[in-house]
Parts: structure tokens; C-alpha cells; sequence
């Protein structure tokens, strides 16, 4: 839906122009994935339709939108949402098979903006999305969800906008939370560990109602990778240089650098086109958390290529094995926990 919004012309006449209104999620034509249709989970690799799934998954993309004179993207363009798909096809098979997964369009913030020192010109940008993403998750709450246990999970800008959506309602989604899971984005904790104003971070693969974070680099980076951006914190929206942040290992589901793993890894081939079946390759890997980044050293330079040193478009399909396990192992500690419930 749209609606009507002014403009002043060159020559000082006032005319009127369309203006883009929040998306109506009542409509499943923004929802990127919806159980109504399943085409991108259906690419994912061995999965098997069902409709006995007994968790949730609402899920909030990242950034895909870098091009364009507005600083949030049009819901209603086709090449944003091409691209968005192509981005979650890489992303969202962790989670196929084990659970609904409800991922909505919204006004993203432009790539730019996510690290931009001024950022008080663009505060109404951030709050743009989010409210989208909120409305968005109201409406899966009150409406679809019905009372099942459901993960919060996203990447990138996604993943910032979940950290504000936590804080706002952790009291009242506590209950039915199985994990959050925010990979791709700084986190900001205090100086005595604990993350400001959001879920508890997970201490292993066991643990439920808490957060998973990770940031992937190649072992040639050395665990020494610069993440500056916007974090949001008890301060709001904000630029960081450098955010220390919590970060979980996800062979483990552990924030700790103290072990380092060597084992076979199953990954996703990367994709650049939608509506072709996934496919996976296999290889030997060391994995450590240094600091806020998992290293991972023994993947193809040449099949996961990264800008700069840090692997973020492979958050999840370098590691598809170790995440969908980890999703897998969350899902089954809540629901025994909470059996007969």
C-alpha cells in the first residue's frame, strides 16, 4: 500500500509523489519466507516437507540493499528482493526441516549507513527498519505463532535489529524462547562481561532462552579484524571503531577460547542464483574463538572468497554442519525441558 507524500519542485510548485508506507504483514507477499511457501527451504540439501514441526523461526535478513538515493530500501523492488533470496538461500537450510520459518521484507537501512560516523542524521533509518521488523514480529506473534516455542535468529543488520527487538520485549517472549541467534554484527558487553540490557549469552550447545553470536574470519587474519559500525546498547544507535564483543563457538555453542577443534566440516556450496538445489562440500578444518571472531582455518580460499580477511556472507554455510547441529541440539534441550508444558 502506498501512500501520499509532498515534494517541493525546482521551480517552487508543490506536487505530490508516492511515498512508500510500512508493509502490511497481513499479506504474505512480505514475508520472504513463509510456511506458504516453502521454494527456498525446498532448495535446501535432503529436506523433507512437514507440517508437525514444533518450533518457530522468525528470522531477519541482512543487509542487501547497498545501492539507491533513499536510505531504506523499497519492499516492493524486484532486484532487492532477488538478491535478499539469494542471501537467505545461503542462509536459512541450517534451519530447515526443524522448524517453520517466517523471514519478513522490510525497509532495510542502507549498507552505507551501518558505518557511518554521523549517525544522528540517520537515527530515523535505524528506527525505520526496526519498526518494520517489529511490526513484523507482532504479527507473527499474535497471528501465526500460537503459542509455540520459536528461535530468534538473523545476520548482519538483521541480527543488529534483533539485539533492540530483545531488549524491548525479553520478559515477555522468555518463556517460549529457544535461542537468539545473531551472528554477523558487533554486540557490545559491559567491561564486567554481562551484554547490556539482553538475553544471557549461551555457556554451551544445551543451553535455551539465551544468545548465540559469531563472526567468522580466515586464519589468515589472525583473529586481528577490525569490525567498525553502528551497535545498538543502552545508548541507542551509535558508532563503534572497534565493539568488543561475546562470541560463541559454533562447533560447541561455547564463548570460550581455551579449546581449539580439528574435525571434518560439511559447508554449503555458495549460491548466486535462487531456485537451484544447494549442495554441500566437505573438508577438514580448525576452528578457535580469538577474542570476538571464530577462525577457521582448511576452507577453499578460492570456493568461499572474502572481502578483506573477514568470511561474513559464510556466517552459516561455511559452518552449515556445526549450526544446524547446534540448531538441532537447542530445539531438543527445550522441548525436553519443557515437556508436558
Amino acid at each position: 500500500m502506498m501512500k501520499w507524500g509532498w515534494f517541493i519542485f525546482l521551480f517552487g510548485v508543490p506536487v505530490t509523489i508516492w511515498a512508500q508506507s510500512a508493509p502490511n504483514y497481513s499479506n504474505t507477499r512480505y514475508w520472504i519466507i513463509h510456511p506458504e511457501n516453502r521454494v527456498l527451504e525446498a532448495l535446501s540439501p535432503g529436506y523433507q516437507p512437514t507440517d508437525s514441526l514444533p518450533v518457530d523461526v522468525f528470522y531477519v535478513h541482512s543487509t542487501t540493499y547497498g545501492m539507491g538515493s533513499r536510505k531504506n530500501a523499497s519492499v516492493n523492488r524486484r532486484m532487492i528482493r532477488r538478491r535478499t533470496e539469494i542471501s537467505l538461500q545461503n542462509q536459512i537450510p541450517v534451519f530447515a526441516g526443524e522448524a517453520r520459518i517466517f523471514a519478513p521484507s522490510y525497509r532495510q537501512v542502507k549498507m552505507k549507513l551501518l558505518f557511518s560516523h554521523k549517525l544522528s542524521n540517520h537515527q530515523a533509518a535505524f528506527d525505520t527498519a526496526y519498526t518494520d521488523v517489529r511490526n513484523a514480529f507482532l504479527y507473527f506473534m499474535n497471528h501465526w505463532n500460537e503459542n509455540r516455542p520459536f528461535i530468534l535468529a538473523g545476520h548482519g543488520q538483521g541480527s543488529l535489529h534483533l539485539q533492540r527487538l530483545c531488549e524491548e520485549f525479553y520478559d515477555q517472549i522468555q518463556p517460549r524462547l529457544v535461542a537468539v541467534m545473531i551472528p554477523g554484527h558487533p554486540l557490545p558487553i559491559t567491561d564486567g562481561g554481562s551484554v547490556k540490557r539482553l538475553t544471557p549469552p549461551c555457556t554451551d550447545s544445551l543451553s535455551t532462552g539465551c544468545f548465540t553470536r559469531w563472526t567468522l574470519v580466515g586464519s589468515w587474519a589472525n583473529g586481528k579484524v577490525p569490525i567498525p559500525g553502528v551497535v545498538y546498547d543502552s545508548m541507542g544507535y551509535h558508532f563503534e571503531k572497534r565493539s568488543t564483543s561475546i562470541c560463541h563457538n559454533p562447533v560447541n555453542g561455547m564463548h570460550s577460547s581455551d579449546s581449539t577443534h580439528q574435525l571434518e566440516i560439511t559447508a554449503l556450496r555458495p549460491s548466486n542464483s535462487v531456485r537451484i538445489p544447494m549442495k554441500t562440500t566437505s573438508f577438514q578444518a580448525t576452528v578457535q574463538v580469538k577474542g570476538d571472531v571464530v577462525v577457521i582455518d582448511g576452507h577453499s580460499k578460492y570456493l568461499y572468497s572474502a572481502t578483506g580477511d573477514v568470511l561474513h556472507q559464510y556466517d552459516y554455510s561455511l559452518m552449515y554442519s556445526e549450526v544446524r547441529e547446534l540448531v538441532q541440539q537447542k530445539i531438543k534441550a527445550y522441548l525436553a525441558g519443557h515437556e508436558g508444558n
